[in-house]
C-alpha cells in the first residue's frame, strides 16, 4: 500500500498517480507517462515540458501488515473465545445427554448398550455439522445454500 503525503490517500503500491491529488509517485511524468527525476524540468525522453507534480510518499511493507494483522486478532480473539465456549457448551450437552439415556436405558442389555452411543454419536455429528453450517453462512455473507442432491433410493431386500 503507498500512502500519498499531500493528501494522505492511500492506494495499491502499482499506483502511478494519486487519484486523489493527481499527483505522481516516483518522480515526475509527461502525457506519455516517461518516468523523470523530481527536479526535470523537461522528459527525458520526448522533450516536452508539461510535466506532473511529483509528491513525497510511504510505501507500507511486511511490519505495517503483521501490526495490521495483531490488531486484527486482538479484535477476533473475543471471538475465537466465544466459538471456544460454545464447543464446550456442546460437548457438555452431549455429556449430560448420555447420563440421562444411560439412567433411562440402564447399563446392560441391548436396549441400553446400542441404542444410547447410536443417538449420542448422531446428534454430535448433527451439532457438528449445524455449528459448521452456521459457521459457513456468517462467512460467505448470507447467500444461498447449494441445491440438495437427492439421494438414490435403496432397494428392498
Amino acid at each position: 500500500m503507498t500512502i500519498c503525503l499531500s493528501c494522505y490517500h492511500c492506494w495499491p503500491e502499482s499506483a502511478i498517480y494519486c487519484g486523489s491529488c493527481q499527483r505522481t509517485f516516483q518522480g515526475r511524468r509527461c502525457p506519455h507517462a516517461h518516468l523523470s527525476p523530481k527536479d526535470a524540468r523537461y522528459c527525458i525522453e520526448c522533450g516536452t515540458s508539461d510535466l506532473s507534480v511529483p509528491t513525497k510518499w510511504i510505501t507500507t511493507g511486511w511490519v505495517c501488515r503483521l501490526a495490521a494483522w495483531m490488531v486484527a486478532f486482538c479484535f477476533l480473539k473475543p471471538l475465537l473465545i466465544l466459538i471456544g465456549k460454545l464447543c464446550l457448551g456442546i460437548l457438555a450437552v452431549c455429556l449430560l445427554m448420555s447420563l440421562l439415556l444411560r439412567l433411562l436405558f440402564g447399563r446392560s442389555g441391548v436396549v441400553g448398550g446400542l441404542i444410547g452411543p447410536l443417538l449420542i454419536g448422531h446428534l454430535l455429528f448433527r451439532l457438528i455439522g449445524l455449528f459448521f453450517r452456521g459457521l459457513g453462512y456468517l462467512i460467505q455473507g448470507h447467500s444461498q445454500p447449494a441445491p440438495a442432491v437427492p439421494r438414490p433410493r435403496r432397494l428392498p431386500i
